[in-house]
């Protein structure tokens, strides 16, 4: 008799896919509290697709970084925060808050109320 070898297949390939995905186009700092918070709240996954391409229209070639911003006021291991995108801007600050500006009223403050007020976008390191 002959044994087929298998491979598991994961339960979510969408979601491995996804995760590769914005792996290739962002920074993770402090990747598993990352990912676990993307899990929690999936409804993000397509603004995080998204935001590349416009953001690179105000910031051409500026690495992007997500991270999750927890309140410190609240309770420990609480679901309470958000998922920050930090755009590490190399050019004059007040330059940069310009056209953080610029693109908060010609994309983002269209998009925002997708995000359920659990993800922002803000200049960083």
């Amino acid at each position: 008799m002959i044994k087929l070898q298998t491979t598991p297949v994961p339960k979510d390939t969408r979601a491995i896919a996804d995760t590769e995905k914005l792996e290739q186009l962002y920074n993770l700092r402090e990747r598993e509290e990352v990912l676990q918070f993307i899990a929690r709240y999936p409804f993000l996954v397509p603004l995080l697709l998204e935001a590349p391409d416009k953001i690179r229209h105000y910031f051409p070639d500026t690495p992007l970084i997500l991270a999750v911003d927890i309140d410190p006021e609240t309770v420990a291991g609480s679901e309470d925060g958000e998922l920050v995108l930090l755009i590490p801007s190399s050019i004059d600050p007040d330059e940069s808050v310009d056209l953080l500006l610029q693109m908060d009223a010609d994309w983002w403050g269209n998009v925002e109320a997708r995000a359920k007020d659990k993800m922002f976008i803000n200049l960083g390191y």
